[in-house]
């Protein structure tokens, strides 16, 4: 199906998918109902499926005309208060976008520390005129990516970055 027959039609249920990086093919494969894909991102039909390749869930997704960079970024505000880009086209225009909403910061993270409890949106421009966006998703930290403060001069091993993200994502 055509993401065109998507666009301001709330009563259909969409879902996308963030892959991690370098493993789009294995998440296209657990997914079903796929109507899109835009390098990391997989629009979907229908309520969340259980996946393991999926960085981050946008839940209830929806797609929309923009006229503006102006009337996006209203929209976006009116709806929810933090949203994040997640760049596929139009990255410029989706920056303008973004520096009219609430600063997100896209900050490193101490370990040990606790996950931001807040809800962070996102959002992404398929072309100038169309945006795919969500008010809620899997992970509150900009497109679900963790980034530690590191050791540079004595690391134990590259290892220690992946325990910290474990432990820091399950508490």
């Amino acid at each position: 199906m055509q993401v065109e027959n998507y666009i301001n039609k709330k009563e259909k249920q969409l879902t996308a998918y963030l892959s991690f990086r370098g493993f789009e093919k294995q998440l296209a494969c657990e997914l079903d109902a796929i109507i899109a894909q835009y390098d990391r991102l997989i629009l979907t039909e229908g309520a969340a499926q259980k996946t393991y390749w999926a960085q981050n869930i946008w839940f209830d997704t929806e797609i929309v005309k923009i006229e503006s960079i102006d009337k996006a970024a209203n929209f976006l505000r009116q709806l929810q208060r933090n949203c994040y880009p997640h760049h596929i086209a139009c990255q410029r225009r989706a920056e303008l976008i973004k520096e009219k909403l609430p600063k997100v910061h896209k900050k490193r993270l101490e370990y040990p520390s606790r996950l931001p409890s807040g809800n962070l949106g996102s959002f992404s421009l398929l072309d100038n005129e169309t945006m795919i966006f969500s008010t809620r998703c899997s992970q509150p930290l900009p497109d679900g990516e963790m980034e530690f403060i590191e050791d540079k001069v004595n690391p134990p091993s590259r290892a220690y970055l992946k325990l910290w993200e474990v432990f820091t994502r399950y508490n």
